[in-house]
């Protein structure tokens, strides 16, 4: 299996080259890809997509970065994964809650995989509207913050299965990410893996830091 794992684009930040900067990123894929035969299986994008989660830098980003990707050959039929960062969560639509501001009884079913955990969630999933929109219309693989926390993907021809999960949800955009993030969706993760038959490896798709799966 063949892949490429992207982060951290911060599309939209309001200083530096970025459009040259992507214009070398594609360029570099491209000469990468001169001597390999086989095509790419996947790609994989761990968050930060755009800076402040707005429509119009995940539109720069399909123009500038997503659509020369894909005019790759090599990169013709590769299926594109994709969690949020903390960059992607729009601060306008929402105000940012605090884990200490649920209560117990919300925080123990927060990242539960069930009604009452999407019913607890729902008022938060506003914040990823615009990178769900932009999920959908490149048909990205990535966990639907409005229904999950994570998703678990299996494919025949892959050596492991994938698990996509959103760690930003308490997250804004001036969140440190390199920092264990607080709290850490341990019961969505628990609940996917314990549903496994496969007996493959797993690879977890996460923006934050590994210390937030550690536990």
């Amino acid at each position: 299996m063949e892949w490429f794992h992207f982060s951290d684009f911060h599309i939209g930040k309001p200083k530096g080259p970025q459009e040259t900067a992507m214009a070398s990123l594609i360029e570099a894929v491209r000469l990468a890809c001169q001597d390999v035969s086989e095509k790419v299986d996947a790609v994989f994008i761990t968050g930060d997509i755009a800076y402040s989660g707005r429509p119009e830098e995940y539109k720069r980003f399909c123009k500038e970065f997503l659509l020369p990707l894909k005019s790759i050959s090599t990169f013709t039929n590769a299926t594109i994964y994709a969690v949020p960062g903390n960059h992607d969560v729009d601060c306008d639509a929402s105000i940012p809650i605090a884990w200490e501001s649920i209560g117990l009884r919300n925080q123990q079913i927060f990242f539960c995989e069930d009604e009452d955990g999407n019913k607890i969630r729902r008022a938060r999933s506003a914040v990823f509207d615009a990178y769900l929109e932009f999920v959908k219309d490149n048909v990205i693989i990535s966990p639907n913050p409005a229904k999950e926390v994570t998703l678990l993907k299996s494919e025949m021809s892959y050596p492991f299965d994938i698990l996509a999960t959103n760690t930003a949800f308490f997250s804004d955009k001036e969140t440190d990410s390199s920092k264990e993030s607080i709290p850490s969706p341990i019961d969505s993760l628990r609940h996917i893996l314990s549903k496994r038959t496969e007996k493959k490896p797993v690879v977890i798709l996460a923006h934050h830091s590994l210390t937030c799966i550690h536990k």
